[in-house]
């Protein structure tokens, strides 16, 4: 988007606020379509697209599956192990609703809490994408966290299943994940019943809890063979929270990122209404950051 069409679509997001999220809503899957377009009943708490219903990973995938099956959908590089994926709208599909699968086998539903504890593997966004459809609640904690750190992040979120791989890479070394994971386990007050591990062969001598750890590959091959898989979940309302993030490894308290999925389907960044005129120095910063992709914070996609 050229500089001059991005500044008047930018302006019109402010005029007719309401107007311009309709439109961007539009252009997604509604199982419900919504009844309010804003609720400002309660300011300044705006809750968008009052009584809809939606699911992030049905839009995420399923709907591209008609016309777009064949396209590619993710493309995983990992300049660490030089290892390489494509994945097309279909097979994406096929892994999403696999692992969803799996976790619904193990008892994970609406509402329900997983951690995500991973490298950034294919399977980091198989499983969110997984939790997303079932409507559970997935908080991801940066890979390679301290055993300490990580179990704060169980006792804040206290999940009923925390999902990981055997080890991660990071400047030519191998990281071994599940250790921190079991010591995490041990000091944690609220830990998971279970663990779900994705082997990626990096920790051949990685230690077994019998009873609590599971190897997904094996879970993944029986539902492969054609267990019921698992359709987008529509009962949340588009209301639950759908990802927790803690943004800081000082942070000392809980922090939770609320999410409002049929606001974020559309496009729109889940916060309170803005003001009626942007802060000039906020509006700045985004468009360098969209101009310069590479400087947005956070960014390593070859991680892992």
């Amino acid at each position: 988007m050229v500089p001059e069409c991005y500044e008047s679509f930018y302006r019109r997001s402010l005029a007719d606020r309401e107007g311009f999220w309709a439109e961007q809503a539009e252009l997604i899957d509604w199982h419900r379509r919504w009844d309010q377009v804003l609720d400002y009943s309660r300011p300044p708490f705006a809750r968008w697209f009052a009584g809809g219903q939606t699911n992030l990973c049905h839009n995420a995938v399923d709907r591209h599956l008609d016309g777009r099956a064949e396209q590619p959908a993710l493309t995983w590089i990992s300049t660490e192990t030089g290892g390489t994926a494509s994945f097309s709208y279909r097979e994406l599909h096929r892994e999403v609703v696999c692992f969803a699968a799996v976790l619904r086998e193990l008892g994970i539903g609406q509402g329900d809490r997983v951690i995500i504890y991973m490298p950034m593997i294919p399977e980091a966004a198989f499983a969110m994408l997984a939790c997303a459809r079932l409507g559970a609640i997935h908080s991801v904690v940066f890979g390679g966290f301290a055993g300490a750190n990580l179990a704060k992040r169980i006792d804040d979120a206290r999940p009923k299943l925390l999902i990981t791989s055997d080890a991660g890479m990071r400047g030519g070394k191998v990281i071994p994940y599940k250790h921190l994971v079991d010591e995490a386990i041990r000091l944690s007050a609220s830990p998971p019943k279970r663990v779900l591990i994705c082997r990626r062969g990096l920790e051949p001598k990685m230690p077994i809890v019998e009873g609590r750890d599971l190897d997904y590959a094996g879970l993944r091959r029986r539902h492969l063979r054609g267990a019921r898989r698992p359709g987008a979940d529509r009962a949340s309302g588009g209301t639950e929270r759908v990802r927790r993030a803690r943004p800081s490894a000082r942070q000392p308290g809980p922090a939770g990122v609320r999410r409002a999925d049929r606001a974020q389907a559309a496009g729109h960044r889940p916060r309170d209404l803005p003001p009626e005129r942007p802060d000039a120095r906020s509006h700045r910063r985004h468009r360098r950051r969209s101009r310069n992709p590479s400087r947005r914070r956070g960014r390593s996609p070859h991680r892992g």
